[in-house]
């Protein structure tokens, strides 16, 4: 039996090139995430991009800074696109859904390592302008496999997430 290829929204999904580069565009950024490829995400993200959190606004460099962090605490960190969402673009908006793996292998927020595998998922908002991101908001929800000994993950957020003009 032949295997089947997995559908993704960049299958005749978008009605527009624009749309279609920025599903390209997001996807792109969480495969420089999970390969810790800095260059790559200096690449893809605009110098004036930030990043909005309730703990507060991320520079481009505080992006890539968050991440190495995290992977220090959660080795095999892996964001994947939720295909039964995809990823939707309205204008220069992109949202999208990561499900998102590791092992707590390093301190995290206080708590010593567990050695637990995680699963989480989190909502992503992207504002796309000149082939680059220039903005990102994030809202997530931790799902039960998050280890009850650890704290939730830091991003986790309100559902509303403020966008820069």
């Amino acid at each position: 039996m032949a295997a089947t290829a997995t559908t993704t929204s960049l299958d005749d999904f978008h009605q527009t090139t624009a749309a279609q580069r920025a599903d390209e565009l997001v996807r792109a950024f969480f495969g420089a995430v999970n390969a810790a490829d800095d260059a790559q995400i200096d690449e893809l993200l605009a110098r004036s991009f930030l990043s909005y959190h309730l703990d507060g606004t991320r520079s481009r460099t505080g992006v890539k800074r968050y991440y190495a962090e995290l992977r220090e605490s959660l080795s095999d960190l892996h964001f994947e696109v939720h295909e039964n969402v995809g990823v939707l673009v309205e204008g220069d908006l992109v949202a999208l859904r990561t499900i998102i793996t590791g092992t707590h292998t390093g301190d995290y927020a206080g708590v010593a390592p567990t050695g637990t595998q995680i699963q989480t998922s989190a909502s992503h908002f992207f504002r796309v302008r000149d082939d680059s991101s220039s903005s990102i908001g994030r809202s997530s929800t931790p799902t039960e496999s998050w280890p009850r000994s650890a704290p939730s993950p830091g991003w986790r957020a309100s559902s509303r997430s403020r966008y820069s003009g």
